[in-house]
């Protein structure tokens, strides 16, 4: 089920690192919601102070196993995607490794499901090589929740932020003075 924002603000992004990062958290979302689940994808746009405001976890439960990421206090304008399925869900035991490299759950859902446990370390990866972040939710036989934030970076910011050089001498002139002149 698609739930899409009528509008998003666009925003500078590697695209095909970012359909990467949604293609393994989709086919993972599919994989493990068996036939007559749902998979949910929604899409917002939201502001730095509704992203630090927002809820994290599905219960007590899962909380334990959370990792929290600090970044949430920037300001500033993100685009949301959240992908949540009705599947098995996460072990809480298991929450604090899932963005590891060649982790899975266990030996018998290699086997049941494929892959080679480096999906949800890509899309950290990438997400956060975008400058945001990503968070999971999960409970035990009640399915999971991963929510995506990549801020709005516009053409202007991009401007304001390069380096200035003077043209006469070829010297670099930064925006902001060197700490180390």
């Amino acid at each position: 089920r698609l739930e899409l924002a009528d509008a998003l603000p666009a925003t500078i992004a590697d695209a095909q690192r970012v359909q990467q990062a949604l293609s393994n958290l989709l086919s993972n979302a599919i994989k493990f919601t068996p036939a007559g689940g749902t998979v949910n994808v929604r899409t917002r746009a939201v502001g730095g102070d509704a992203v630090r405001g927002a809820e994290k976890s599905m219960d007590e439960e899962e909380k334990r196993g959370h990792k929290d990421d600090k970044r949430d206090a920037r300001r500033g304008r993100w685009i949301e995607i959240e992908i949540e399925d009705t599947g098995e869900g996460i072990n809480p035991d298991f929450m604090p490794f899932i963005w590891d490299r060649f982790r899975q759950a266990d030996a018998t859902a290699t086997r049941r499901h494929g892959g080679l446990g480096i999906g949800l370390s890509l899309v950290r990866e990438f997400v956060e090589a975008h400058g945001g972040h990503v968070e999971a939710a999960s409970a035990k036989g009640r399915g999971a929740r991963f929510t995506m934030r990549l801020p709005v970076i516009e053409v202007e910011d991009l401007i304001a932020r390069e380096p200035r050089f003077d043209a006469g001498s070829g010297d670099r002139r930064d925006t902001e003075p060197n700490p180390f002149d």
